[in-house]
C-alpha cells in the first residue's frame, strides 16, 4: 500500500513539473501566476512551497496574492 501512494505521488510530482515547465517556458516576466499556482495545487495537488523553491532556483517569484485569491 506504501509503495502504491509513493508511486502516486511521484507521477503527480512528474505531472506538475511538466506543467511548471511548460507555465514557466511561457513566462514574459520574472513571476509565475497565482492562477497556475493555485491549478498545480488544486488539479495535481502539487505542494506550493515545492513552486515556490523551484521558482526561487530559476530566479523567479510566485504571485501568492493572487494564489491566495483563489
Amino acid at each position: 500500500m506504501l509503495e502504491q501512494e509513493e508511486l502516486r505521488f511521484a507521477e503527480t510530482l512528474a505531472q506538475g513539473m511538466a506543467l511548471l515547465d511548460g507555465a514557466i517556458g511561457k513566462l514574459t516576466g520574472k513571476q509565475i501566476p497565482g492562477e497556475t499556482v493555485f491549478r498545480l495545487y488544486d488539479t495535481f495537488g502539487f505542494p506550493v512551497d515545492l513552486t515556490n523553491d523551484i521558482a526561487r532556483e530559476r530566479g523567479l517569484t510566485i504571485d501568492e496574492a493572487g494564489f491566495e485569491r483563489r
